[in-house]
């Protein structure tokens, strides 16, 4: 891959309200982030006018040394169609698709400068789960079948890579997404590789927890979409 000094990330975070961990992501982007990154916010589509006067207040006068590009959803769309959204509209080599819940400590970016030197087909993220965490262990003819997956929080792939891949947006408004985008990379013949940054911290299901308290339906119904879809897959 190019020389990493020429390298330019694109960090896609979604959110719905919650203005509050947004901005904490933004002031950790500015003050930890190379010049080399941009910022895409995808707002999907907030009621919460803190959002707005937010978002004015932050393109007026927080951004510096960062490119900032905003898109705002006309209707609530869910992480995974807010995700391809901000791979739409990005314009760096390598995308980062960041959840607003992740707070970030140092400059992960030229941390991973050395994962993507590698030149091979890749999804990379902050963790692989590779075991039965009760949403990946499926039977299938009686058989057990375990589907390693990249927690979604944070993953992050080369643009020409990603032109194969999408987040399935089917699994509105959450839940599956990261294994089925896992599973899509494996079949593909990327490599799933973890990348255990101790600059990231993920605080789990802070948007998600204000969004819908049935989260347990949601992820059922999920789950039966997930197999339906990859049924000829479990066949093999």
């Amino acid at each position: 891959m190019e020389n990493t000094q020429s390298i330019k990330y694109s960090f896609i975070v979604p959110f719905f309200n919650r203005w509050d961990l947004t901005l904490q992501r933004l002031n950790e982007f500015r003050k930890f982030l190379p010049d080399n990154c941009e910022i895409v916010l995808v707002d999907d589509c907030s009621t919460d006018d803190t959002v707005k006067k937010g978002i004015a207040f932050w393109q007026k006068f927080g951004v510096s040394r960062h490119t900032l590009l905003y898109k705002r959803n006309t209707k609530n769309m869910g992480f995974s169609a807010s995700m391809n959204v901000g791979a739409k509209v990005a314009t760096g080599d390598i995308f980062v698709f960041y959840s607003n819940d992740v707070i970030l400590s140092g400059d992960v970016a030229t941390e991973l400068d050395s994962v993507f030197s590698m030149d091979e087909p890749m999804l990379v993220g902050h963790q692989l789960l590779d075991w039965d965490t009760g949403w990946n262990k499926f039977v299938f003819g009686g058989r057990d079948k375990i589907i390693s997956y990249l927690g979604g929080y944070f993953i992050s792939c080369k643009r020409t890579d990603w032109k194969k891949l999408e987040w399935d947006e089917r699994y509105s408004p959450y839940d599956y997404e990261d294994v089925d985008l896992s599973l899509q990379a494996s079949v593909l013949g990327y490599n799933l590789v973890e990348f255990r940054s101790g600059l990231l911290r993920h605080l789990s299901g802070q948007t998600i927890s204000k969004v819908n308290q049935k989260r347990e339906e949601i992820t059922n119904i999920n789950r039966v979409k997930f197999i339906e879809k990859w049924q000829e897959y479990f066949r093999k």
